[in-house]
C-alpha cells in the first residue's frame, strides 16, 4: 500500500510539473502568489480544524486549532461532559516550487491533543452521588513530504505523507505511517 501511494504521488506530481511548462509557454500575463491561506486541516502530525497557512519564498508554517465540547448519557443516570483540544504546527520548506499551479515540500508537523472527561451520576431523585474526572494528552511529530495544488487561483489543495512518532504522557509509544490533508482560501 505504502509503495503504491508513494508510485501515485510522483507520478503526480510529475505529471503536473510538465502540464505547468506546456501551460507557461500560453500564459503572457504573470499570475499573482499568494502567501497567506485560511481553511481546514486534518491530520495525526498536523492536528485538525480551522487553519492558517503562510509561506514566503520557501519557507513556510501551517497553524491547526479546534475546540469542542459535548455531553452524552452513558446511561439514564450517567452523563458524559467532553471537552478536547487539538493545536498543531507544521513548518514547511519548499523543495520544488511549481508557483502558482503546485509546490512540492517537506514538512515537519507537531501535534498537541488534550482532553477531559467529567462523568456525574445521579440517583433516582436526580440527586449526585458520584462526580470523576480525567484527563489525558498525545503528542505526535511527523516529518515527511507534500504537495500543494492550486485549484481555481485561490484554492490550494494540500496531501501530506510521512511517519510521525506518538508520545503517550512523556514516553514514545508507536511509530506509523501518517497522511495529512488541508483546503486553504489563499489572499
Amino acid at each position: 500500500m505504502k509503495k503504491i501511494f508513494c508510485i501515485v504521488f510522483f507520478l503526480l506530481q510529475g505529471l503536473l510539473a510538465t502540464s505547468q511548462d506546456s501551460l507557461a509557454h500560453l500564459m503572457t500575463k504573470p499570475i499573482k502568489v499568494f502567501h497567506h491561506g485560511v481553511g481546514v486541516g486534518l491530520g495525526y502530525s498536523t492536528g485538525g480544524g480551522f487553519s492558517y497557512k503562510y509561506t514566503y519564498k520557501r519557507i513556510g508554517a501551517q497553524i491547526n486549532f479546534s475546540y469542542g465540547k459535548g455531553r452524552s448519557s452513558v446511561s439514564f443516570y450517567t452523563d458524559d461532559y467532553h471537552t478536547r483540544t487539538s493545536n498543531g504546527l507544521t513548518l514547511i520548506y519548499i523543495l520544488v516550487d511549481g508557483s502558482p499551479y503546485s509546490n512540492f515540500y517537506l514538512y515537519q508537523g507537531n501535534h498537541y491533543y488534550y482532553s477531559t472527561l467529567k462523568t456525574i451520576t445521579t440517583d433516582s431523585k436526580n440527586q449526585v452521588t458520584q462526580v470523576s474526572k480525567s484527563s489525558s494528552y498525545t503528542f505526535t511529530s511527523g516529518v515527511g513530504l507534500g504537495t500543494e495544488i492550486i485549484l481555481f487561483k485561490r484554492i490550494g489543495f494540500n496531501l501530506m505523507g510521512g511517519y510521525a512518532l506518538y508520545f503517550k504522557g512523556n514516553k514514545p509509544d508507536q511509530l506509523n505511517f501518517t497522511l495529512e490533508t488541508a483546503l486553504h482560501f489563499k489572499f
